[in-house]
């Protein structure tokens, strides 16, 4: 069983627009990728499209729309990987084109157009077809059918209510993101001490097989509600402020003992 749709152009520049053109490649798909950065060399400008300014940007957008509706037609689906802040323009002018319309944001939100948002972080590698299978896809159109209009794709999925995606999309920013920035700042104090990166990774490797695999997976002394450590810890980072203040505010609205204790 096929797609009902005859091509499918997947407009963007980032990782996630060459994730997915590749991905829908293997998958069989007749796809096509729109660049805004080719569209921008073609028209001689060096700067993206955040940088512009008014009305040269207003101008530029209604170009680069006009560009997607020439390369598609009334059986094409369009995917817009754009930022959240570009999706309604090009969303309002491609549907009064009679296109169909998807984009892949998390937060976003448009009658006009159905959000499929991959629970994925890209990086710059391409991965397998069993990889990009895997990606589970949270859907804001409670009517649409991933597995009816597009059977090549084998993504389990499920429907965030628009009123929940706002919501939905902080928890992925969240967890995706910030423990990256705790890394990123812990790393370099820790080699200064002599660890290196490889013990570093297999440890947090080691936390994500126990979050994965463990009813218990907390260790050290917010497990154990160890409380003279954990008060120590905070006083040893009395020259990392920004440390100390997320060790604060963690145990203090995540360990209940704790607050009691320290009340």
């Amino acid at each position: 069983m096929k797609t009902n749709f005859e091509s499918i152009a997947i407009v963007g520049t980032g990782k996630l627009a060459k994730h997915f053109f590749h991905y829908f490649s293997e998958c069989g798909l007749n796809c096509t990728l729109i660049s805004t950065d080719n569209f921008l060399k073609i028209n001689n400008i060096n700067s993206s499209f955040r940088k512009l300014q008014d009305p040269e940007k207003q101008n530029l957008q209604i170009l680069f729309a006009e560009s997607i509706l020439h390369s598609s037609n009334t059986n094409s689906a369009i995917f817009l990987a754009l930022q959240d802040s570009a999706l309604q323009f090009y969303i309002d002018f491609l549907h009064s084109k009679d296109r169909n319309v998807f984009h892949f944001s998390g937060s976003f939100y448009s009658e006009k157009a159905t959000g499929i948002h991959p629970l994925m972080p890209f990086a710059d590698k391409l991965f397998t077809l069993e990889q990009y299978q895997k990606i589970h896809f949270s859907i804001d159109n409670s009517q649409f059918d991933l597995k009816h209009t597009f059977p090549e794709l084998k993504n389990s999925c499920s429907y965030i209510s628009p009123e929940e995606k706002s919501m939905y999309h902080a928890l992925c920013v969240i967890s995706a993101n910030f423990p990256i920035l705790l890394w990123n700042k812990c790393l370099p104090i820790l080699q200064q001490m002599g660890i290196n990166k490889q013990a570093f990774q297999f440890y947090l490797e080691s936390n994500l097989n126990n979050f994965a695999n463990s009813k218990n997976p907390l260790t050290g002394p917010i497990a154990r509600s160890d409380f003279s450590t954990i008060t120590k810890n905070i006083k040893s980072l009395n020259d990392q402020k920004d440390l100390q203040s997320v060790y604060q505010n963690f145990v203090h609205n995540f360990c209940s003992e704790y607050k009691n204790e320290n009340s």
